[in-house]
């Protein structure tokens, strides 16, 4: 079985899905095919052998389950976020001599 680590991308995207409320809206986002986000949000809930999304033709829903995983993963979201910021403004300051 995968380890926890090798399912941050999926969690990401996980996250991105609930975020946006779409497969394709997180797909346009990514840069990738809307089949290829579903994969991956699939992929996740075998790992946690759980359903995170409701899924209907017209919209997701989280589950109780999807909801506890995004509370749980809400600063992981907030450290790529900060993370990237750092690097960016980091890269920016070497450019002006700093």
């Amino acid at each position: 079985m995968e380890q926890l680590h090798q399912q941050l991308p999926n969690i990401y995207v996980f996250r991105l899905v609930s975020e946006l409320g779409s497969f394709q809206a997180a797909a346009n986002q990514l840069g990738l095919p809307r089949s290829s986000v579903s994969k991956k949000v699939s992929q996740l809930e075998q790992y946690m052998e759980q359903r995170l999304l409701q899924r209907s033709t017209r919209k997701l829903r989280l589950t109780e389950d999807g909801l506890r995983l995004m509370n749980a993963t809400e600063s992981l979201g907030q450290l790529v976020g900060e993370t990237r910021h750092l690097l960016v403004e980091g890269r920016q300051n070497r450019r002006e001599g700093w």
